[in-house]
């Protein structure tokens, strides 16, 4: 449960700024095509209010293996979005060039997800023993 936290308050932290306007989770922009396009803050916030949900439920019914796998699930979910997210800012830079600085929000996602699946498996692992 420790990466929800994490990819709430990422989501909310800044990602990029682009031509000094700075960008978070949560902002959308207008691409080259003259497409609207949304980050992924809300699919994070999302995945920790799903699992905090699945959480507080399986820890009601004294299901915590159940909890563990089912939250590492949605986990492994937001370790992937974070990792599309982070090669899509790798092609923004490319794309503007200087113009283009990364922020740290999407970062804590990322690290918070990674914590939190290491410690998922290893609570797992410890409680099928």
């Amino acid at each position: 449960m420790v990466a929800f936290p994490p990819l709430i308050l990422g989501s909310i932290l800044e990602w990029y700024t682009i031509f000094g306007e700075s960008f978070n989770g949560f902002s959308s922009a207008i691409d080259i095509t003259g497409e609207k396009v949304t980050n992924d803050g809300p699919v994070f916030a999302f995945f920790a209010i799903l699992a905090i949900g699945a959480g507080i439920t399986f820890l009601a019914a004294r299901r915590v293996l159940a909890l563990a796998i089912v939250v590492l699930v949605f986990e492994v979910f937001a370790l992937f979005a974070a990792l599309a997210d982070i090669g899509d800012m790798s092609d923004l830079k490319d794309l503007g060039g200087s113009d283009v600085t990364t922020g740290a929000g999407l970062y804590v996602v990322l690290i918070g997800t990674l914590v939190a699946v290491a410690g998922n498996i290893v609570a797992i692992a410890k409680r099928r023993r």
